[in-house]
């Protein structure tokens, strides 16, 4: 976060918590104001027929308790001289003391509605209060007020945390720069050799006095918080051009933008070969090397490949069936339908189907003579 949208939030989460902190909210005290303000609101005729009530039952010369208790005096007199009457007395002196109890509920009711116009004032206030921090923060103010006091820590504790960070960051790119720098040493001096053999190799593939050279620059930031440093990627310092010249005496333009598919072809090729002499690789996959090439050329790609696979084993999906007839195995790649969808299926081919494969990839059967002359030079 900016400093500047650091600060501001900031401000605002104090100012919430303040708000907050003024109503010192209490879990279920909005739902128990709201009650007490209808039982205010609305208290006036309640309490007048809770006093009816009242009256009714002890108020006057008739009253329900003073009569009840007069009928008990009158009946427990003679209660030895029925027997078979007492369980019914006693069930009357229960719902006497049933009676009262409510009597005593009915008169503490009363007194709860006994209240002044100050504590209703003082209720709507709170109320009022609580509503409109509901409407701003949500319903649960006391989680709203934990989480706003985490992120002050959070954001206050920030600026520290940015020097800190800041310090790390650049440590880390010093040890990235030297990393670097020491790669890209590296990478130059091996520039002149890799030069050198890339191009004697295609000297060999076909393309005598073609060159390949290496172009390594560095790339520095534009504007910016960084400026004036060199870009560093996954890469290092260097971006790194191959130029291209076909033929002595033309200049040497960016690979990517001259070269034809035949000579990209022949270049991969080189720049493996070469690779794989510095470091061997026990397997190397050629997929379509040969694109673009025939004649003369695919027989000599062929040969090429054909040396590499004395030191590492060479896979090599082609078209071409001089370079396919060099192979010491051959495995052609069919694609059927098979339930509605299309699968692939490798075979490996004898002697006899090879033979017609090779025909097949110079033209057809006409051309199997010519297979079985391949096969027969390749050895």
């Amino acid at each position: 976060m900016q400093k500047e949208e650091r600060e501001y939030r900031l401000e605002y989460l104090h100012h919430a918590v303040t708000e907050i902190d003024q109503l010192t909210p209490v879990d279920g005290e909005f739902e128990r104001l709201s009650h007490e303000r209808s039982l205010m609101q609305n208290g006036g005729k309640l309490f007048e027929d809770l006093h009816v009530a009242s009256m009714l039952l002890t108020g006057e010369e008739h009253a329900v308790l003073s009569g009840l208790s007069r009928i008990q005096s009158l009946l427990e007199k003679h209660e030895t001289l029925m027997p078979e009457f007492a369980p019914a007395l006693g069930e009357f002196r229960e719902a006497s003391i049933l009676l009262e109890n409510f009597y005593d509920s009915m008169r503490q009711q009363m007194d709860r509605l006994q209240f002044s116009p100050e504590r209703l004032e003082d209720v709507e206030d709170r109320l009022q209060t609580y509503k409109r921090l509901h409407k701003k923060f949500g319903s649960s103010l006391i989680h709203v007020q934990n989480d706003f006091l985490r992120e002050i820590g959070e954001l206050e504790g920030a600026e520290v945390n940015e020097k800190q960070i800041r310090l790390e960051i650049e440590k880390i790119w010093g040890n990235l720069l030297d990393s670097a720098e020491l790669l890209s040493r590296l990478r130059r001096s091996s520039v002149s050799n890799l030069e050198e053999r890339i191009s004697a190799e295609l000297g060999s593939l076909g393309m005598p006095g073609a060159q390949l050279s290496i172009v390594v620059t560095r790339e520095v930031q534009p504007e910016g918080s960084n400026e004036g440093q060199f870009v560093i990627t996954e890469k290092g310092l260097d971006r790194v051009e191959f130029y291209f010249q076909p033929n002595p005496g033309e200049p040497a333009q960016p690979l990517r933008k001259i070269a034809s598919g035949g000579e990209l072809s022949r270049i991969m090729l080189a720049c493996k070969s070469v690779m794989m002499e510095a470091r061997p690789v026990s397997t190397v996959v050629f997929d379509e090397v040969d694109a673009g090439v025939g004649g003369e050329v695919a027989h000599t790609i062929a040969e090429r490949l054909k040396e590499l696979s004395r030191e590492s084993q060479v896979i090599v999906i082609t078209h071409l069936a001089q370079v396919a007839a060099r192979g010491d195995l051959h495995f052609k790649i069919l694609k059927r339908q098979e339930n509605g969808r299309t699968v692939s299926r490798v075979a490996r081919l004898n002697q006899e189907y090879r033979v017609r494969e090779i025909a097949r990839m110079m033209g057809g059967d006409r051309a199997l003579d010519f297979a079985r002359d391949c096969l027969a030079m390749a050895g």
